[in-house]
């Protein structure tokens, strides 16, 4: 059996924006890469630049002059050359530091500083770094962390005439690039974020609005359906109602004719009438579009209007349970009033001897909650699944309009009815509404 159109275009669209978020995805993962790939080549720029530094810096350093002073000597004249030497060189490339090491790995010169006499405190660069330095490479390494700090060391070596190692020339990454580099990270980790975020929403909001839509498409589906029965079910009515018409009058000029005689049957024809002219008025009112009166309504007011016209049948107790400041609905009290009494007639019938309503009432932001409980055996699922159809019923007489009317009439006021039933332990019917109908 061939898919109906809009089984099909639910499809369509699924596919359309599950594609639609994936291209989202993508594009902010391709974002992302590419804000590392900015990071990365930074990073790279940085290692070039302070290689760069390092090996011009060593061609202003004599690795001869350097193999003659010892470590902690502070008396040597040509530290002081070199200490100026390391500080123009820092200052002017707006590095972190700057000093040279013994093949040892001892300090030996850092720039000048006012305390002279202050310990030569450095950072380390690390093994690998030292090797190649030793073996005459240029290098630089990867970012350490260190605490709090950050670092990024590149080292050359220092010679001297004979092609000897005789110091280890020390840089460090500036500062401010780490700063710069932690607001990158910063900022990368809010992006991604806030694109996570972003595409979360348009899923919520899409997956709501696609609901929304396939919701609208049912209940207008629903409607069309429900139009062409009503339109039946008038046409049905109108017929049966003048032949009704005939008879009744029929019936009052024989009962006028043989007024004098008893018979049943002058009081089971009216009867019989009423009936049929119930179901006929069942007919119209589901065959009606209902023109609303919007009006505040007190819903405890209402249940005792209703609970009064049951109060001479034994065979029904109504519990009414709505909370103090349970507030008013604006809505139409008819219609409401009527899905209610739908309600409270099928809760009757399912224990027509002793039969037990409790009505409550909750509130939500936007809207309110009534439940109509009965002290039934529950209902099977099989008729929990067609219990709103037109026309359907279990009992032997009965239109199978009350429910389906209350069904219309709820959709009507932009709510809705449900049933929650569970097997010895009764059932319970739910009409949500809107707070304030437009």
């Amino acid at each position: 059996m061939p898919k109906p159109d809009f089984i099909k275009q639910q499809k369509l669209l699924f596919w359309i924006i599950g594609i639609g978020l994936l291209i989202l995805l993508l594009a902010n993962v391709m974002g992302w890469l590419y804000l590392q790939q900015i990071k990365e080549y930074f990073v790279s720029d940085l290692k070039s630049r302070l290689e760069n530094i390092a090996d011009i810096s060593t061609k202003a350093i004599d690795g001869n002059d350097i193999s003659l002073i010892a470590p902690g000597d502070h008396t040597d004249p040509q530290i002081y050359y070199y200490q100026n030497l390391l500080y123009d060189i820092r200052e002017n490339n707006k590095l972190q530091d700057l000093y040279i090491l013994s093949p040892a790995l001892e300090p030996i010169i850092r720039p000048i500083s006012t305390d002279k006499s202050a310990p030569l405190s450095v950072h380390y660069p690390s093994t690998d770094l030292v090797e190649k330095a030793l073996s005459g490479i240029t290098a630089t390494g990867e970012i350490q962390e260190l605490g709090e700090n950050q670092f990024l060391t590149a080292v050359a070596p220092l010679m001297d005439s004979n092609n000897l190692i005789t110091g280890i020339l020390v840089v460090e990454a500036p500062a401010a690039f780490f700063e710069m580099l932690l607001q990158f990270d910063m900022g990368l980790l809010i992006f991604s974020f806030l694109n996570i975020i972003l595409v979360l929403s348009i899923a919520v909001y899409l997956f709501r609005a696609v609901r929304r839509i396939f919701f609208l498409q049912n209940r207008i589906k629903n409607q069309e359906h429900l139009v062409q029965l009503g339109e039946m079910a008038a046409s049905v009515a109108h017929e049966i109602k003048n032949p009704l018409g005939i008879i009744n009058g029929t019936h009052t000029l024989i009962e006028k004719k043989y007024k004098s005689e008893t018979d049943e049957i002058f009081t089971y024809i009216p009867s019989e009438l009423k009936r049929l002219n119930q179901l006929i008025e069942n007919f119209l009112t589901f065959a009606r579009n209902k023109k609303l009166n919007i009006q505040p309504v007190r819903l405890t007011d209402m249940l005792n209007k209703i609970k009064l016209g049951f109060v001479d049948q034994n065979d029904l107790c109504i519990d009414i349970r709505i909370p103090a400041d349970f507030p008013e609905i604006k809505t139409d009290a008819d219609a409401l009033e009527q899905i209610i009494l739908n309600v409270i007639h099928n809760c009757r019938q399912v224990n027509p001897d002793n039969a037990e309503v409790k009505i409550t009432g909750n509130r939500h932001d936007h809207f309110v909650e009534i439940d109509i409980s009965d002290n039934g055996t529950g209902i099977p699922q099989e008729i929990r699944e067609r219990i709103f159809d037109p026309f359907f019923t279990t009992k032997e007489q009965g239109s199978g309009l009350g429910l389906a009317i209350s069904k219309r009439l709820a959709e009507q006021l932009e709510g809705e009815i449900y049933i929650k039933s569970t097997y010895q332990a009764g059932t319970t019917m739910t009409i949500r509404l809107p707070l304030n109908l437009k």
